[in-house]
């Protein structure tokens, strides 16, 4: 018999497309599906059983390479994707803590280009204003608009932000809003939820997993 040339595919290490689309959870529990087979075949071929044959010896270490790099690959994965989401709200906190500087209407008329340049980048200073004297309708569709300029992994037809009026926050001068959205990744979007804090004392924003 010859021997077996057959190399598996990287993308066959991963769960069904429609297993990672449906369940967020799905990766972690094969990854530690993986994690528990490695483990046994590492048993298997540590015995000292003499009625183990070297033909079975053979098949479970082949077994234990392909779980080895699926385990690999897994976790790889996992930590990408971790990567990712980490990236992208480390760069959301920083365009929200940065004032733009160019709040002058006329100017953007003029200069239509500037909407979308540095002097653009970041929000409005909101330092010093109380948080009933925001107009929420207004700064939703202002942090929409500036997260559609400068955060273009997150796909804009899945972006909702909601701001949160809760009497606690109120009290302490700060604002909350709920931000959701998909992140670009390949095969499938990862699903960003964010709890966004804005001190309206200090003008210091927060961006954490809601």
């Amino acid at each position: 018999m010859s021997k077996s040339t057959y190399k598996p595919n990287k993308t066959q290490f991963l769960p069904s497309l429609l297993d990672r689309v449906t369940d967020n959870e799905y990766i972690n529990s094969t990854e530690e599906l993986s994690r528990q087979r490695v483990n046994a075949l590492e048993k298997k071929l540590s015995s000292k059983n003499k009625d183990i044959t070297n033909q079975q010896k053979k098949e479970w270490l082949d077994e234990l390479k392909i779980q080895r790099g699926q385990l690999h690959y897994l976790q790889s994965s996992i930590g990408t994707l971790d990567k990712i989401t980490d990236c992208v709200k480390r760069d959301l906190t920083w365009l929200f803590n940065c004032n733009n500087m160019c709040e002058d209407e006329l100017l953007k008329e003029s200069y239509p280009e500037i909407e979308t340049s540095v002097l653009n980048y970041g929000l409005p200073d909101l330092t010093g204003k109380t948080a009933s004297s925001i107009n929420a309708i207004e700064l939703e569709r202002l942090i929409k608009q500036t997260i559609l300029r400068f955060e273009p992994r997150i796909l804009p037809k899945t972006l909702e932000l909601q701001l949160h009026e809760d009497e606690e926050s109120m009290n302490h001068n700060s604002l909350i809003i709920e931000i959701k959205g998909d992140v670009w990744t390949d095969p499938v979007p990862v699903h960003l939820h964010l709890r966004t804090q804005i001190d309206l004392e200090s003008g210091n924003v927060d961006v954490i997993d809601f």
